[in-house]
């Protein structure tokens, strides 16, 4: 009697007993618009990370600031000259809110960080808003968190990329 294993090589034998576990090979060689979206995507950004090497990656300080902070940052550039605009705009009298307003920031920046420091001990070895939120409000909770993020990123790069185009047609009016 011969044994065939016809996906052996694209296969490996897990912890149970008939599980099989798909190799890299298996993924990488994908056929049709899916086979070449991830190509592309290979290409764009690279190799995809094994499951077992994935939970050592870890980002430097100075990498997580550059990738983490861009939100605030962008935020900060655009944002205190879109409300000096709006207040202007109310009139001179609006103007002297401009103090209060810059307490308010100042108060909800302080309630992140706290916020953030308290997620950090909580789960030291990370978490995403979706899985603090489910663990702590519910799983109705974790999905809006989720959502919310997704839809904050979404406006983060339209709201950025209108102030880059605001920034450019200021220096270059023709433009």
């Amino acid at each position: 009697m011969r044994i065939v294993r016809p996906f052996e090589a694209a296969f490996q034998r897990g912890d149970d007993e008939g599980e099989l576990i798909a190799t890299e090979r298996t993924v990488l060689e994908r056929a049709g618009w899916r086979g070449a979206l991830r190509r592309f995507r290979t290409r764009m950004i690279g190799r995809p990370i094994h499951s077992d090497l994935e939970e050592h990656e870890r980002l430097t300080k100075v990498k997580g600031l550059a990738i983490f902070s861009s939100d605030n940052i962008s935020s900060s550039a655009y944002g205190p000259e879109e409300i000096m605009r709006v207040l202007a705009l109310a009139g001179t009298g609006a103007l002297t809110l401009t103090l209060p307003l810059a307490g308010l920031i100042s108060v909800m920046l302080a309630i992140v960080t706290l916020s953030y420091r308290q997620t950090i001990k909580a789960y030291p070895k990370g978490a995403s808003s979706y899985l603090v939120a489910t663990d702590n409000l519910g799983s109705g909770m974790g999905v809006l968190a989720a959502a919310a993020l997704l839809i904050g990123y979404v406006v983060t790069v339209a709201v950025s990329v209108s102030a880059g185009v605001a920034a450019l047609t200021s220096i270059a009016p023709d433009l």
